[in-house]
């Protein structure tokens, strides 16, 4: 079962760069580039705070976690690296990953739009701060505001979804699930299913005894509660129980 860890924490230091452009890297596109800042993480152990710098930014679509079984359109990952900390040269999670879940809608999120995903154009100015946005019912997609879950997320340690799966990553998915449009969806996907001619992701693996968190006491409106959570990665969000695949 997911449980609150009040001692979990997780801080965002980004900043805003200009003059980037996503990068077709034949299994997934990439943003790097400039001081794109980091974050500062509490683990769920309570150690830290762990200061990590962003290295990139990729995609995989399909998800490569799930939610109530469901696996959604697309995932996107902060890849960050540990540069400081309380014992940082012994810490075993090196790197911290960000994962935001994207969904198919009428619109796509702001963020995706700055992307420029139509021809991998050159982006003027963005900030993964611009992530934590999300549109106002009914506004247009320019009238964004950050709202209060911007920081709710879930945590567990694991490893990374590409060889060789070193077990060595605090994952922390981001629980708003956005919108992208079809358009702007396959023009992504359409890179990896070119190059390797099937999706980018990794199935789901055991959990293997892993711990899930969540930093916030309640679901409130929440629709999903239940969390399965994998190595290399992945992560199954149902009816907070915490089950293998």
């Amino acid at each position: 079962m997911t449980s609150f860890e009040p001692e979990f924490h997780v801080e965002l230091k980004y900043n805003q760069v200009q003059d980037l452009k996503l990068e077709n890297i034949l299994w997934t596109v990439r943003l790097q580039g400039g001081d794109l800042g980091g974050i500062e993480v509490t683990d769920l152990n309570g150690q830290g705070p762990y200061k990590y710098k962003v290295n990139h930014m990729h995609m995989h679509g399909p998800a490569e976690h799930r939610i109530d079984d469901k696996q959604y359109d697309l995932e996107i990952h902060i890849v960050h690296e540990l540069v400081d900390g309380p014992n940082f040269h012994e810490y075993k999670e090196s790197l911290a990953v960000i994962g935001f879940f994207f969904k198919v809608e009428d619109q796509s999120h702001p963020f995706i739009e700055k992307l420029r995903p139509l021809d991998f154009g050159h982006i003027d100015k963005i900030s993964f701060n611009e992530l934590f946005q999300t549109l106002n019912e009914g506004a247009a997609p320019q009238q964004v505001q950050l709202e209060d879950n911007s920081k709710r997320f879930y945590h567990y340690k694991g490893s990374l979804t590409n060889p060789p799966c070193a077990d060595v990553v605090n994952w922390i998915l981001y629980k708003q699930v956005l919108p992208i449009t079809q358009e702007h969806l396959d023009a992504f996907k359409n890179v990896w299913m070119t190059n390797l001619g099937h999706g980018n992701y990794r199935d789901c693996q055991p959990l293997c005894d892993r711990r899930i968190v969540r930093n916030f006491e309640k679901f409130e409106d929440e629709e999903h509660g239940h969390v399965h959570s994998e190595t290399c990665g992945h992560m199954h969000i149902k009816n907070q129980h915490v089950h293998h695949p």
